[in-house]
């Protein structure tokens, strides 16, 4: 930067976007230059302005947003897809509305509770007392030898035992008894 005039960076040195390096080399161009120091002079009034124009012309007037911006599809409404609108209800109607619904809840809640009630009192079915007792033995059994012509003679394998005395099971056979 000898003898050649800065012109080329005097509006990056007035942005601010040289480095270090660049800005003190235009600097110490401009010390001893009239015509950049003038340049440099100029660009810095005409800065600001580029500056705030920018800043308008980036920023969209009121309402020219939403025109640029496409509309949603519209879709064809039949008697059967338009909004379900309610009725707007008095404060009147809405009391009323609420006891109502109040009142149907206590008398479900009534109506639950009795059934309860008459289903402990009236059980669905007598409980009758069913026990099996199996007993397993580890001795050997005895075979049967038959002769030809002879019925085999077979002997129950299961045999009915009461419960013993004492047992949940046998105050039931008991209380049926009587």
């Amino acid at each position: 930067m000898n003898g050649e005039h800065i012109i080329d960076l005097v509006p990056d040195y007035v942005l601010e976007l040289l480095p270090p390096a660049g800005r003190a080399s235009v600097e110490a161009h401009a010390a001893h230059c009239e015509s950049c120091r003038r340049a440099i002079l100029a660009e810095r009034q005409i800065g600001p302005l580029v500056r705030q124009t920018l800043t308008l012309a980036s920023r969209p007037q009121p309402g020219r947003l939403a025109a640029l911006m496409p509309r949603p599809p519209q879709l064809a409404r039949s008697r059967w897809t338009r909004p379900l609108r309610l009725p707007v209800l008095a404060r009147e109607q809405l009391v009323a509305l609420r006891s109502f619904a109040a009142a149907l809840c206590l008398m479900v809640l009534l109506t639950v509770g009795s059934l309860q009630l008459w289903q402990a009192q009236y059980p669905a079915g007598d409980p009758s007392a069913t026990a099996i007792v199996v007993t397993a033995t580890l001795a050997p059994t005895a075979t049967n030898t038959v002769v030809a012509g002879e019925q085999p003679e077979f002997e129950p394998a299961i045999q009915l035992v009461p419960a013993p005395a004492g047992t949940p099971v046998a105050a039931l056979e008991t209380a049926g008894q009587n």
